[in-house]
């Protein structure tokens, strides 16, 4: 892997030029610059995060300048070493990155090499969501409710494909603490319509708010769950 440290505005980064997150950052834009919006409008130094598929770390790093804590999980082994190489290079010491595939406690059969090549570099390596874990065998995709997690004020989901057994296995902690909910529907690769993203929520009282293609925000109704209390 032909890895070179660029310094961005955003922080340093080991990036391979043919990946297309990494060209973002080398032109120091931020992928997915619209969820900073919403990182810059609700969080602040008390915040505490959930970051589940961190990839190379690079929301990780602007996450961790903006809140107190951020737990970041990364399924892909391979991408679980960059997202900790990121955080030793931007002194991000509140950040607890974790190795865990994430989901509704299902267990996911691993992908081949051969499997993962049919996705493409970025697609393999951006592999989150279990199925696209390079590796042999089956895994169990563990559930955040099962984690023992603080109070949680921003939930941020991006897991190719996966994102609603994310959701259904953090369905306490959404219930207990509220949290905002940042989720991708990946529709190249999910099997889950967004009816199904779109009755979720709603069974936990939030709105769904479309930030871009494929990027969805999640807020509570809290007067609503006021009124009919």
């Amino acid at each position: 892997m032909n890895f070179q440290l660029y310094d961005t505005k955003f922080g340093k980064f080991l990036l391979q030029p043919d990946d297309v997150i990494a060209n973002t950052l080398m032109a120091d834009h931020l992928w997915e610059e619209e969820l900073s919006l919403v990182f810059d409008k609700y969080l602040d130094r008390s915040s505490v995060v959930v970051e589940v598929g961190s990839f190379c770390g690079d929301h990780t790093v602007y996450l961790s300048k903006k809140c107190k804590t951020v737990y970041a999980f990364e399924g892909e082994l391979t991408n679980f070493y960059h997202l900790i190489s990121t955080l030793f290079l931007n002194d991000c010491y509140n950040v607890v990155p974790e190795n865990r595939i994430i989901g509704n406690g299902e267990m996911v059969r691993l992908a081949s090499d051969k499997e993962g090549d049919i996705w493409g570099w970025n697609r393999r390596y951006n592999a989150s969501g279990g199925r696209f874990v390079v590796g042999s065998g089956e895994r169990k995709a563990e559930r955040l409710d099962d984690l023992n997690l603080p109070p949680v004020d921003l939930l941020k989901i991006d897991v190719e494909g996966m994102d609603l057994r994310v959701l259904k296995g953090a369905s306490s902690l959404i219930d207990e603490y509220h949290p905002l909910i940042l989720f991708e529907l990946n529709e190249l690769v999910t099997a889950d319509p967004f009816s199904e993203y779109e009755e979720f929520i709603a069974s936990k009282n939030y709105s769904i708010e479309n930030l871009s293609p494929g990027n969805y925000l999640a807020t509570w109704r809290e007067e609503s769950h006021e009124e009919n209390a």
